[in-house]
């Protein structure tokens, strides 16, 4: 199975070769540093299941040697084998990046939401309730945890060392560089017309530019330890939060790192594509302070706990 997974993997990553070579654009570029990236934490990921690179321990789980038991090991290569696959497939055809990210970020959360029991895939995640209307938000949770503790094990992380690098820093890196995007497609039409509506958008553009700046520098000054310990207080911090509004850790962690995520990720790289085009770009000033509008809610709300 390793070794049919990575004759996959290296299909998909020279068929991103030939498109890059064939099409000589600025999509077939990014989709083959996509690509490369993607290979790269599969073939770590596939020398250290083999020896070649050194273990991961993690005191956080009783198997100390591995995160995977025989049944996971089995439900991650036909994953993957299906994702290798999907990923060849989709530069052969050469589908949009977002497309694709849309579609393989769908079929994920559909997955997640339709597991029965969590348990019968990756049984070193363990959740008390897996019944009633809750079910399903404990099974993405799951299914979320054990995603982040296999790319970490692959990269040499624990799972802690990953939930730190990928959720706290990675997203936010991500969002605040889209939010960075938007202003600059603003600046561009501003420079391209000096037109009212020009003026509020670059204007919106740098209130959202400077409010997930200041949420980036915000979180960087909170947790300004070792991951670890990062890790620890995120826990914290995430269960009074919880509390405070009367939830759960499970519904609160889906609520902030894939609903909050994606909604603003969404929205800025749709605020930035109505941008580019004149007749559109009111509904990108509306956008923009409706979405200056939320995190000034979300931001309220966290304040207050």
């Amino acid at each position: 199975m390793s070794y049919l997974l990575l004759l996959l993997c290296l299909a998909a990553l020279s068929t991103a070769l030939w498109r890059a070579k064939t099409d000589k654009n600025r999509h077939s570029l990014w989709v083959l540093i996509a690509t490369v990236a993607y290979s790269l934490v599969f073939t770590m990921g596939f020398l250290r299941y083999k020896g070649v690179l050194p273990p991961v321990t993690d005191p956080r789980f009783s198997q100390s040697s591995s995160y995977l038991s025989s049944q996971s090991i089995t439900a991650v290569g036909v994953a993957l084998a299906a994702l290798h696959a999907f990923v060849a497939w989709a530069i052969w055809k050469r589908i949009p990046l977002r497309r694709f990210a849309a579609i393989v970020v769908g079929v994920y959360l559909l997955v997640g939401l339709s597991l029965p029991i969590i348990k019968q895939i990756v049984p070193v995640y363990t959740l008390n309730v897996y019944s009633g209307l809750m079910a399903p938000i404990y099974t993405l949770f799951g299914l979320c945890c054990a995603t982040m503790a296999v790319i970490g094990w692959a990269l040499g992380l624990t799972y802690s060392e990953f939930c730190v690098l990928g959720n706290n820093w990675l997203q936010m890196g991500i969002v605040t560089a889209s939010a960075l995007w938007v202003l600059w497609r603003a600046w561009a039409a501003l420079r391209e017309h000096s037109c009212p509506i020009n003026v509020a958008n670059t204007a919106a553009g740098i209130v959202l530019g400077v409010c997930y700046c200041g949420l980036f520098a915000s979180m960087a000054h909170h947790y300004p330890m070792s991951l670890d310990a990062a890790f620890t207080a995120c826990v914290a911090d995430l269960q009074a939060l919880a509390t405070a509004w009367h939830t759960n850790y499970y519904v609160i962690n889906i609520v902030i790192y894939i609903i909050a995520f994606l909604a603003a990720l969404c929205a800025n790289v749709f605020t930035a594509k109505l941008l580019r085009h004149p007749k559109t770009r009111e509904w990108a000033l509306a956008l923009m302070l409706l979405h200056l509008a939320c995190f000034v809610t979300v931001w309220l709300c966290w304040r207050s706990v």
